[in-house]
């Protein structure tokens, strides 16, 4: 039975074309020279009106400089492992993304282009955003927030848990719950330990 030849350029086409992470690679001038499906969804381009394009199509003005920075080291011969940065929507919007930018060279071994391989991290930047309002939230206020998992372990304790409690977190945190409990409660909170648990005392209780 006869084989077939392997086309290594086949290949790797098929590997970018059904790529999650935009890829888009960029000549000497700055001018797009490739364009993958996941660039045209996250950044709203298709191919056609991207390629011939210079690449600050998709760079905010506030990006440029470290554009540049990057685009002499890796013409310089240094990859870019991933850094957060922002980039243009067609539409104008900003989006988070994390990038990777690495040398294209040709046969000879001469740098030609450069990659660069992104994705869209705007969910995970305003999930952490929101972690950190809530958590900025539960230090400051003035009740006594303790979080438990379903054993009754405690996970969180905030300052007012501090003051109310007189253990620091790094005391109560891994502690059953009975640390805060008197002798004859001991069983109290064991009823509703039926998953993940935040507990909110107030100073007067």
């Amino acid at each position: 039975m006869p084989t077939r030849e392997f086309d290594e350029a086949a290949w790797l086409s098929a590997i970018v074309e059904s790529s999650d992470e935009a890829i888009i690679s960029i000549d000497h001038d700055g001018v797009i020279t490739s364009w993958n499906p996941a660039a045209e969804r996250i950044y709203g381009y298709s191919a056609r009106e991207a390629i011939g394009q210079p690449n600050q199509l998709i760079i905010p003005p506030d990006r440029r400089a470290e554009e540049e920075a990057i685009r002499k080291q890796v013409f310089a011969g240094e990859p870019v492992g991933r850094y957060d940065t922002v980039r243009l929507r067609k539409d104008g919007t900003r989006v988070d993304v994390s990038l990777a930018a690495s040398p294209l060279r040709n046969k000879q071994g001469d740098i030609v282009g450069i990659s660069k391989i992104s994705c869209d991290v705007s969910d995970e930047h305003r999930a952490a955003q929101t972690a950190r309002r809530l958590a900025a939230i539960v230090e400051s206020t003035d009740d006594a927030i303790i979080g438990l998992d379903p054993s009754g372990t405690i996970q969180a304790w905030n300052r007012a848990a501090e003051q109310m409690y007189g253990y620091t977190a790094d005391e109560a945190i891994g502690q059953s719950i009975s640390i805060t409990l008197p002798g004859d409660r001991q069983t109290e909170e064991s009823g509703f330990l039926e998953g993940p648990v935040l507990l909110t005392n107030t100073s007067s209780v």
